[in-house]
């Protein structure tokens, strides 16, 4: 499950009509992390695709690359079908695209992986980050949950990742 309810998007998404905006008339910038291929897809999409049709930014992440989610395939290949899966669904959307490529029940809460989430939210700029939650059922979202709350407060640090 994403971090931040849905009852806080509704509140920034447009009235009557007219499409939200943040101070200086900027669309948002919004950046989905998932910790799996599918993950900010499930949860999200159809708020993303809103979002992107009013003209704000949009950017969906998985954090690992899903080699082992599956019952019948694994390894690389896997991992390929499930990118190029999200990719199609993204264009589809209308909103950009990426996946890390750490492996399937493995992401950990470490400071270089926190450094790469503070990285892409500085780089997208983002005015609204959505993840996972902390204690959620899955290790692999625990982690994520765990990345995005560290980051929040260190991406505003100016020195951070350098």
């Amino acid at each position: 499950m994403l971090r931040i309810s849905i009852l806080l998007l509704v509140a920034v998404v447009s009235v009557q009509g007219t499409p939200a905006q943040i101070p200086g008339n900027r669309p948002l910038r919004i950046i989905a992390f998932g910790a799996h291929p599918d993950d900010a897809e499930l949860k999200f999409a159809g708020t993303a695709a809103l979002f992107a049709a009013q003209g704000h930014r949009v950017k969906l992440v998985a954090l690992t690359n899903g080699d082992v989610g599956h019952f019948a395939q694994a390894g690389p290949p896997l991992a390929q079908r499930r990118k190029a899966e999200v990719e199609a669904c993204h264009a589809k959307l209308g909103v950009a695209s990426a996946v890390l490529d750490i492996h399937d029940g493995e992401l950990m809460p470490d400071l270089e992986t926190r450094k790469k989430v503070a990285d892409l939210i500085r780089e997208w700029q983002a005015d609204i980050v959505l993840s996972h939650r902390p204690w959620d059922y899955h290790a692999d979202h625990r982690a994520l949950g765990k990345l995005a709350e560290d980051a929040a407060v260190v991406v505003v640090a100016p020195f951070f990742c350098f």
